[in-house]
């Protein structure tokens, strides 16, 4: 750890350089811009880069910053899966998963990776322990921490749905609460809350043949 940190300059991974350069744009007063003037999104993790920003208002060096976000975000990582294994034998897997996040931690260097990896397991812990409006805040944290966390929250909500046999309301207005300012924002603002590489990607699939028709 303590070499990552010393050296995070020469390991830190390639997008994350695109997300500082989100995060100096919007601290400098500008919008959420890649190129001033160019309304394109290009980050698929807006509150990694709300964070950053912000340290960047506080005069933080973003690329320290963010491995001191993914290196604290790893540790509450290793704590709680550390807490499931002490506590429930089923968890006897928890060390398998201990060294996925590790790698995972050095592959994503500065990026948003882990500290959405322990908001996922945070928001677990807390349905499986019966805290579910809790869970359903940290889902749409989730939510606007990669876009695939919406999967999270979808989950969420089905597992409540068919827990209870009932809508979970009150949980499905705190998903949305939290996440649909910033998938209003980005429909406002881009024209999609999809980053503009999901999108290339997607048109590259449908003019391969893969997306049907």
């Amino acid at each position: 750890m303590t070499a990552l940190l010393l050296g995070h300059d020469r390991l830190l991974a390639d997008d994350a350089y695109i997300t500082f350069r989100y995060a100096r744009n919007l601290a400098a007063g500008h919008s959420l811009v890649y190129n001033l003037g160019e309304p394109v999104l290009g980050t698929s993790t807006p509150l990694f880069v709300l964070l950053l920003a912000a340290g960047a208002r506080l005069g933080l060096d973003l690329p320290t910053l963010s491995v001191w976000l993914g290196a604290l975000s790893w540790g509450g990582v290793v704590l709680l899966l550390a807490r499931l294994w002490r506590n429930d034998p089923a968890w006897s897997f928890a060390p398998l998963l201990l060294v996925g996040t590790s790698v995972a931690f050095g592959d994503n260097l500065g990026m948003e990776a882990p500290l959405y990896a322990l908001v996922c397991l945070a928001a677990l812990l807390l349905a499986g322990s019966g805290r579910t409006i809790a869970a359903a805040f940290l889902a749409g944290v989730a939510s606007v921490t990669r876009l695939d966390g919406g999967l999270v929250a979808a989950v969420l909500l089905l597992w409540l749905l068919a827990r209870r046999r009932r809508l979970p309301w009150r949980e499905t207005l705190v998903v949305l609460a939290v996440a649909a300012p910033w998938y209003a924002y980005a429909w406002n603002a881009y024209g999609s809350p999809l980053p503009q590489s999901l999108q290339a990607k997607a048109g590259l699939a449908h003019s391969l043949g893969f997306g049907g028709g």
